[in-house]
């Protein structure tokens, strides 16, 4: 029996010094952030894509507060599934975006998805869908587009732009082949990662430390990082909200060809959804203040959705990811409505 004894301290021992390294290193980093990472794979027609994890509810954690999450059958940040048969008094939006449009850090009745659920647009209720996914870029939102359009039969498509769509859009499933758009690759990169990530996710203590434990998201987040270098072939890094201006110090032919590229998905989500659903751009308030209107082609400027941010206001979280706030998110929730709803 003395075995037994000899593993009970150890094991006894291994938990006090566990508890005494978590106490420490909140006390030292109370800033650490206990990133949300669920996502998994999903397979839309040809092509292998990212969702959030399908009928789950995880947290949010950093200095800004604790937001909760909550996601139905079809992987998306809502309460309620989405019917494929749409009611007849129903306006249904599809609302296409990253992190910002997911609502990264805000609550779940906080999204700008959630100020226009529910609204009352004519004789008809709207219906969104919240498709936003972290790290996403307009490519993967086309191809989320181009697979949910006939199944689901949206009234409304809105893509939401982030400054760093335009990077995303490099790594993604489009190419340029003499100035025309092209399918690169079939698989985003990203699923290496995240079939790692959904293994992790399935055990339920990993699952447990990774949105409670300071210690152990510290070093999960030094592993993410290092996997985004590995599967990306490049240092991204936690790069997705830092400051735009220092992340496009690149040569002015360089950012013409993203803009360029940009344009060109563009120019297929309006082929997509002609006669079909109503499309509208909205632009992601930036910390670094710039113009969508500058980035749009002439055939492109008229699905611009125009959103004013005042710049005396505070229209960013504090800590974090610097993802838009609960004010940003009803701001831009109204202007949506006044476009798809003006005699309201």
């Amino acid at each position: 029996m003395s075995w037994i004894k000899t593993l009970s301290v150890i094991a006894i021992s291994t938990l006090i010094s566990l508890l005494i390294l978590e106490v420490g290193v909140r006390m030292i980093f109370p800033g650490t952030v206990l990133y949300n990472r669920f996502q998994e794979p999903v397979t839309y027609g040809e092509f292998e894509t990212r969702r959030l994890r399908p009928d789950t509810r995880f947290k949010h954690t950093s200095p800004d507060g604790v937001f909760r999450f909550a996601t139905n059958a079809q992987g998306f940040r809502m309460d309620m599934d989405v019917p494929d048969i749409k009611g007849p008094d129903t306006l249904r939006v599809l609302l296409l975006g990253d992190s910002h449009t997911m609502g990264m850090e805000v609550q779940q009745d906080e999204t700008f998805a959630a100020v226009l659920q529910g609204r009352q647009c004519g004789d008809k209720v709207i219906e969104t869908i919240n498709t936003g996914v972290s790290g996403s870029g307009t490519s993967e939102h086309l191809i989320t587009l181009e697979h949910l359009l006939p199944r689901l039969e949206p009234d409304v498509v809105v893509e939401a732009f982030y400054d760093n769509d335009l990077d995303d859009n490099t790594k993604a499933f489009h190419g340029l082949v003499d100035g025309k758009l092209t399918i690169d690759r079939t698989t985003h990169p990203a699923l290496k990662g995240l079939k790692i990530l959904r293994a992790h996710n399935n055990i339920g203590l990993t699952r447990y430390l990774s949105q409670n434990s300071y210690t152990y998201s510290m070093l999960m987040n030094f592993v993410w990082e290092k996997g985004k270098q590995l599967f990306y072939g490049s240092d991204r890094g936690e790069a997705e909200q830092t400051n735009y201006v220092e992340r496009v110090q690149q040569s002015a032919r360089e950012l013409e060809i993203k803009i360029g590229f940009f344009n060109l998905i563009l120019d297929r989500m309006r082929e997509v959804t002609d006669g079909k659903a109503d499309l509208y751009l909205v632009g992601i308030p930036s910390l670094t203040a710039y113009d969508l209107a500058d980035f749009l082609t002439p055939e492109n400027m008229p699905i611009l959705l125009d959103v004013t941010f005042e710049v005396d206001k505070t229209w960013h979280v504090d800590n974090g990811h610097r993802h838009i706030n609960a004010a940003a998110h009803t701001r831009i929730g109204e202007a949506i409505f006044d476009r798809i709803c003006p005699t309201q």
